[in-house]
């Protein structure tokens, strides 16, 4: 409904639902951590429908396609397994006493007694934070990035990258990865590349515009797109909440601009060096709508102004990157939670006993394979606490 027609479920979507954002995400598995945990995190997931290759590929990638049966593969197994899942359940409160938890509230009124709780929420879960600060659980400002997507032809950078002719040799559609360090001291950098893929809306409010990419796994759509962010640093905000509210803003901004139903507000590579607003658009996979707008309305020049250079300075680095081809889509906030939730080396909060916060939301991940090793090692501890009960 949202892709087709711009009709937001707040509590069904790109973000929420069954398997947070692997209900879209297109199961990117590359990673610069280095840590035991990613062999049996791919092993678990080829043994749920994975394909076998994830676990030698350079840039492992699973597919939006198959991800989605993966899923539900792991969700019927754990009702297999005795475990409960429970849809339509939102967290709304705690139950804290002496620095301990003692329970969780859902959908305001249904009490769950439990003196251990995973925290595994995402970084879209924005009332979470709330809750937890409300509850005087220890929280923490913490850097993120903001910006664009960017969309080209497939067939222009797979030509960038692997040069004419790489259908012969039966190559997935290529992948690039930019940084540049600013003048501002910023930083720069391409972000969650979809090689033939899809820019989607990644919405969890009403009139509140964000998106994101995705792509299928044999990534032979007829667009390529990737993030382009400018980081934004903890010492950007005062207060902990600042850096929700200043993402909230820019998807608000963004909302606007494309003149509401989640149209998203667009401009040509080339308008946006010069500063112009088109008269038509190339094409572009975002649904339902993009409208011609000047991103000088949505980004502060403090984005905008490191976000051109490093447009300039890419535009050198992949010869072809700057044309009337390439369609900027605005805006991206999403990239990482604004917030920490501070917890010890046993993966506890520091405040409040039996509270396990952990993957992105608790701002100690940041994609999914740290995710699935933060969640693992979470586990690990959990075990030990149980043990010594």
């Amino acid at each position: 409904m949202l892709r087709e027609k711009g009709i937001l479920d707040a509590n069904s979507n790109v973000v929420f639902g069954e398997g947070g954002a692997g209900t879209y995400s297109d199961g990117k598995l590359t990673t610069r951590i280095d840590k035991k945990e990613i062999k049996l995190f791919y092993d678990f997931l080829v043994n749920f429908g994975a394909q076998s290759s994830i676990v030698y590929e350079a840039k492992p990638h699973i597919g939006t396609d198959r991800l989605i049966g993966i899923i539900e593969n792991i969700r019927k197994y754990l009702i297999q397994k005795d475990c409960t899942i429970q849809f339509g359940k939102k967290l709304t409160d705690l139950r804290i006493h002496n620095d301990t938890l003692q329970g969780c509230y859902f959908n305001n009124t249904e009490e769950i007694v439990t003196e251990i709780l995973v925290l595994a929420t995402g970084h879209s879960a924005r009332d979470v934070y709330q809750v937890l600060h409300a509850r005087g659980v220890a929280l923490q400002k913490k850097g993120f990035a903001v910006g664009v997507r960017v969309e080209h032809p497939r067939v222009l950078i797979d030509e960038i990258q692997y040069g004419k002719g790489k259908d012969r040799y039966g190559l997935h559609g290529a992948e690039y990865q930019l940084t540049f360090k600013d003048i501002t001291g910023r930083g720069v950098y391409s972000f969650c590349m979809c090689p033939g893929g899809f820019v989607i809306n990644s919405s969890s409010q009403e009139e509140r515009l964000c998106v994101n990419g995705m792509s299928y796994s044999k990534r032979d759509g007829t667009s390529s797109n990737a993030a382009l962010v400018v980081t934004v640093s903890q010492d950007d905000f005062k207060d902990i909440f600042d850096g929700i509210n200043f993402q909230i803003l820019l998807e608000e901004k963004a909302y606007q601009a494309g003149g509401g139903g989640f149209g998203a507000p667009a401009q040509r590579i080339t308008s946006f060096l010069q500063n112009s607003v088109d008269s038509s658009l190339p094409v572009c996979t975002y649904k339902p709508k993009v409208v011609a707008s000047n991103f000088n309305e949505i980004l502060p020049d403090f984005i905008r102004e490191p976000l051109h250079r490093a447009i300039v300075h890419f535009g050198l680095k992949m010869k072809g990157f700057i044309t009337n081809e390439g369609i900027l889509v605005c805006v991206e906030t999403r990239t990482s939670s604004p917030i920490r939730i501070i917890r010890d080396e046993n993966f506890q909060s520091i405040n409040c006993k039996g509270l396990f916060p952990v993957g992105e939301g608790a701002g100690y991940a940041g994609g999914i394979v740290s995710s699935a090793v933060d969640g693992i090692r979470a586990a690990q501890k959990i075990l030990t606490v149980l043990e010594r009960v």
